[in-house]
């Protein structure tokens, strides 16, 4: 039985990855998000619906009403946030919507796993590693000896890397100015491993672990003791939702360390599902009561569509030593290309 999933989200490079793995014949896209977002033109998009316009004091009301509207005349049968704002209000408004969302812990959950500084705290609780942190209130705390170099400064609710600076010396202290509190957090050399995962009522339904092996490669590997640390959290929280888990492993020691907690999709879920790790599927099966398999990933190596481009316009004969998996996601961007135009030229416009 097809069903149509309506997905709310103002991240392109969340939405894009998800809606280009997700098989079609077992689901109709639909999508509702800024009205000059290139996921309009997508190909994988059945309908692209714009936010109505609303006022700050009836921003609610507008939406429910208007997402109500496009679920009935459209046979929506679950409406899922991918990203952490449409997320956050899907959990305040779900009483008013018509149609089944997925399952979604409530907001002072969601808000204290994505802030790195209260996430300090469940960790500490749970006895988790994680890189020594100090919060820094004001300038005037961010001096030369606060922790020893290098050290990272990150401000304490954004993600995908947004605002992260790294301190080598005295000098690039002096230099920094942004936005305070932010964190200051010891820099772990070593490399990086996420936790990527679905979970409902605080246990995980299912879950893929990748190792970066360099810059846009990343592998997909089992370890039990990363998994074990996405339980505690979890179980902890009584999560339900999309979580996404960066951790960093220590080159020398071995350690792992957590570095921050995502509460929403994650850019690489297309690996994931292509790998066999279907998130999207588990997900309306959950909104809609129904059963969930236990599934396994295909371990192997993954090549970010960026990446692979670049080699093959340097070495065409590489694509063929390219993964399945690598090679799938690679022509299925080629066969929606005009939206990936477009979000380059957004990009380089900005620049």
């Amino acid at each position: 039985m097809r069903r149509n999933i309506l997905f709310l989200s103002e991240r392109d490079f969340l939405t894009l990855p998800v809606i280009r793995s997700i098989d079609r014949r077992a689901f109709g896209v639909f999508i509702m998000g800024p009205a000059a977002s290139p996921v309009r033109f997508s190909r994988f998009c059945r309908k692209y619906f714009p936010y109505p316009k609303y006022s700050d004091t009836n921003k609610n009301e507008v939406l429910v009403e208007y997402i109500n509207a496009v679920s009935i005349k459209y046979a929506i049968d679950v409406i899922i946030p991918l990203d952490l704002d449409s997320t956050l209000w899907v959990v305040k408004n779900k009483s008013n919507l018509k149609k089944p969302t997925l399952l979604v812990s409530n907001v002072d959950v969601i808000e204290r796993l994505h802030n790195k500084w209260e996430l300090t705290k469940i960790l500490d609780e749970l006895s988790i590693l994680y890189p020594k942190t100090v919060l820094v209130k004001n300038k005037k705390y961010l001096v030369h000896g606060i922790m020893e170099y290098p050290f990272l400064i990150k401000p304490l609710d954004r993600d995908s890397g947004v605002g992260i600076v790294k301190m080598e010396n005295p000098t690039d202290l002096q230099k920094y100015f942004g936005i305070f509190p932010i964190l200051a957090q010891k820099y772990i050399d070593g490399y990086d491993i996420d936790l990527s995962l679905l979970a409902v009522n605080g246990k995980i339904i299912n879950s893929t672990i990748q190792r970066w092996t360099r810059h846009g490669f990343f592998e997909f590997i089992s370890n039990p003791e990363i998994y074990a640390i996405g339980e505690k959290i979890v179980a902890r929280e009584r999560y339900s939702g999309f979580l996404h888990i960066d951790l960093r492993v220590d080159g020398k020691t071995v350690e792992i360390f957590v570095l921050e907690c995502n509460p929403r999709a994650w850019g690489t879920m297309n690996a994931s599902i292509l790998s066999g790790v279907d998130f999207i599927s588990d997900a309306v099966a959950c909104a809609l009561g129904e059963p969930v398999v236990v599934r396994n990933v295909s371990m192997g190596t993954y090549m970010t569509f960026i990446e692979s481009l670049k080699m093959i316009i340097k070495r065409p004969w590489k694509y063929w030593s390219m993964s399945k998996v690598s090679k799938r996601d690679f022509l299925i961007v080629l066969s929606d290309a005009l939206v990936y135009i477009l979000l380059g030229w957004r990009i380089w416009r900005k620049k």
